[in-house]
């Protein structure tokens, strides 16, 4: 049987357009709602990965906070053990004394060299 020349009728023709036409309406409503809810998953998903990326940055701040923190006091008993080892030096005077512990908070790395 060769279907090639099978022709549908007009009657036929229309109801196969008003059934492709419920179908089409159908599966566009029943989308909607999937895309719906892929929005509100998307949403939430983006609501957790900037929760979780604001808690490490918090952790991050917290913890560089606490370095320099730590920075900071070991830098001051290096002062004060270098104003000490500044003491025991027979030819300086105070002013020299002074003005070295002055110059080192703008420069805290060369504190070493008198170390």
């Amino acid at each position: 049987m060769d279907v090639s020349t099978t022709q549908l009728q007009p009657s036929n023709l229309n109801k196969v357009d008003a059934t492709f036409s419920k179908k089409k309406k159908k599966s566009s409503e029943a989308s909607e709602p999937n895309s719906s809810t892929s929005l509100i998953g998307v949403a939430t998903f983006l609501r957790d990965n900037i929760r979780t990326v604001g808690l490490e940055l918090s952790r991050n701040i917290a913890s560089e906070m606490l370095i320099q923190e730590n920075s900071n006091m070991i830098i001051q008993e290096n002062v004060q053990t270098l104003y000490v080892v500044l003491g025991e030096i027979e030819y300086l005077t105070d002013n020299e004394r002074i003005d070295v512990l002055v110059k080192i908070p703008d420069h805290p790395m060369q504190i070493i060299v008198f170390l």
